[in-house]
């Protein structure tokens, strides 16, 4: 990603952030904060610990995949490809900075290309078997117990989340089947995709991105063949990762529970996860850096029917700690990681003694 784009991109999220303060603040939003006072030092490290525990499992799966590469990649690794790929997600729309993010990384640790997309491949892979399991479960659970939201006076039943989940990380794993042994489809669309590139310059030449794409193509379909027959390696992963996603969906329901004061309970828990689902799809659907703006509107919307006055406090807790906190701590990582990794290099190449 080019430095132009993501000085523009952190100006724009700046940018956005203020006005949604602004307006936020203008709507009396921080005049309903009274909540706040229920939150305790211990309250706060629950909060944390959860958002400890989604970090490291992350962290835990990418490790797993740069193992497959790399035996000697350790859990640290893991959480360094994590913070600076949850950087490039943050300060991005639709999330598009995570890849070269994540791959200034991974180049910066020694991978090439080709390691590189198998580690991100493996990734993609372990998250959809995942999420179309428990978007599947979620949706069944969901239509049982009839949850549902009411948004400007329509009532959405909840099922249809998980639903729409499920169905859409299958479309995306027969796709990319498809793609992967159809050379006909897979000539078809990656010239397709290539001239449309040309045409708005976003690459020079086409001969040459479908030369990359035919490479990517073959780490896929090695990727998937040991997907498919080494399973059992995958177990763990996507144990820890069904545990990352529900820690990461539980989150507004750990801080509801924190300031209400209120017992846990498993219907509670999943109406709050299917109600969260909902809302990633609000936030990930607008393309704004982070989903600044419509992340806030979004929670405020979709929970003030289970949370009541707890509301605005919940989503200024939610808000804090799961997206701004990480923007900073991220950032300061890639800062330091840069420069001790310039200092290798100078060292490398004979400028420091």
């Amino acid at each position: 990603m080019k430095k132009k784009n993501i000085i523009f991109n952190v100006v724009f999220l700046l940018v956005v952030t203020g006005l949604t303060t602004y307006y936020l603040i203008k709507s009396g939003l921080f005049n309903n904060l009274g909540e706040l006072k229920n939150l305790n030092f211990l309250g706060v490290l629950i909060i944390l610990l959860c958002v400890l525990i989604y970090v490291l499992c992350d962290s835990y799966i990418i490790k797993s995949s740069m193992n497959i590469v790399n035996d000697k990649a350790t859990l640290l690794d893991g959480v360094g490809a994590y913070a600076i790929g949850n950087l490039g997600s943050n300060i991005t729309p639709w999330k598009v900075g995570h890849f070269p993010f994540a791959s200034y990384y991974y180049y910066k640790k020694g991978y090439n290309f080709e390691e590189t997309i198998t580690i991100v491949t493996n990734n993609h892979m372990v998250y959809s078997t995942c999420l179309i399991l428990i978007y599947a479960i979620s949706s069944i659970i969901a239509g049982i117990n009839k949850f549902s939201v009411t948004i400007s006076d329509k009532v959405i039943p909840l099922f249809i989340v998980g639903l729409i989940g499920s169905l859409m990380n299958i479309l995306y794993l027969v796709g990319c089947i498809i793609l992967m042994y159809n050379r006909r489809i897979q000539r078809f669309v990656m010239h397709l995709e290539g001239v449309i590139l040309v045409k708005i310059k976003k690459i020079d030449n086409v001969d040459d991105f479908e030369n990359e794409k035919l490479l990517k193509m073959e780490v896929y379909r090695k990727c998937f063949y040991r997907y498919t027959h080494e399973f059992y390696k995958y177990i763990i992963p996507i144990i820890i990762y069904c545990i990352f996603i529900l820690v990461l969906f539980g989150i507004p329901y750990v801080i509801y529970i924190v300031l209400s004061k209120n017992t846990f309970s498993f219907s509670d828990f999943m109406l709050f996860f299917s109600l969260c689902e909902a809302m990633s799809y609000v936030s990930n659907v607008i393309p704004v850096p982070g989903g600044t703006g419509v992340a806030e509107f979004s929670f405020l919307t979709i929970f003030k029917g289970v949370m009541g006055n707890y509301v605005s406090s919940a989503m200024f807790i939610w808000r804090i700690l799961t997206y701004f906190m990480f923007i900073i701590i991220n950032f300061i990582y890639l800062i330091v990681f840069m420069i001790i990794h310039k200092e290798k290099e100078d060292i490398e190449n004979g400028d420091i003694n």
